[in-house]
């Protein structure tokens, strides 16, 4: 029995040694399993990601997801329940192309698989995609709404530079004209109010 318990010390230490080599390697070969994500984009532009890895499309939106794997590496892309085998150059670059057809709800998403020598890592979330309109930011809407003002400004005030120099042209021919007929106007009641003295008397 205590021959037993020696062995037992004895190899305690190799098996947990073992062990613990065997953890790291197969969290070490996970971590190389995941995909990393490079770049998304729409209709051959890059998208613009918002808070979250949420970017937003549209019907008929060609959308391309693009990444970088290790040597031997194959990708798979999930989304709407669709499954899409990413194409690889000999950079180790990978890309997955879809349209958005037919997607029925708000949001969607995507995500990546790896697999190497019949090993396949987890599901990784690599982004959200939203149907819709991209909304625009507080900040760029301030910006817009800036300028949306100084483009207001500089119209009225050459409108009121304009104005202003009709007014005073105008003023110039009419101002005279006015003179006269304050005169006469003037005279017309002088003579009225003699006529009016006469018949009274």
């Amino acid at each position: 029995m205590t021959a037993l318990i020696k062995i037992s010390k004895n190899l305690f230490l190799p098996i947990f040694f073992l062990c613990f080599l065997f953890l790291t390697n197969s969290m070490a070969q996970t971590s190389e399993l995941q995909p990393k994500l490079d770049l998304i984009s729409k209709n051959n532009f890059a998208v613009k990601i918002f808070e979250g890895n949420i970017f937003y499309g549209q019907e008929g939106d060609a959308i391309r997801v693009a990444g970088n794997a290790n040597k031997g590496d194959i990708i798979t892309v999930f989304v709407n329940g669709d499954e899409y085998r990413a194409s690889m150059d000999k950079y180790n670059n990978w890309f997955v192309l879809f349209s958005i057809t037919n997607f029925t709800e708000r949001e969607y998403i995507i995500e990546a698989q790896t697999m190497k020598d019949g090993v396949s890592g987890e599901r990784v979330q690599l982004a959200t995609l939203k149907i819709g309109e991209e909304p625009i930011e507080i900040e760029e809407q301030q910006d817009k709404e800036e300028k949306d003002i100084k483009k207001i400004d500089f119209k009225d005030v050459l409108l009121i530079i304009i104005s202003a120099t009709l007014i005073v042209s105008l003023s110039f021919i009419l101002f005279p004209k006015l003179k006269i007929s304050k005169g006469k106007i003037r005279t017309y009641v002088r003579k009225i109010k003699k006529l009016g003295n006469k018949k009274k008397k």
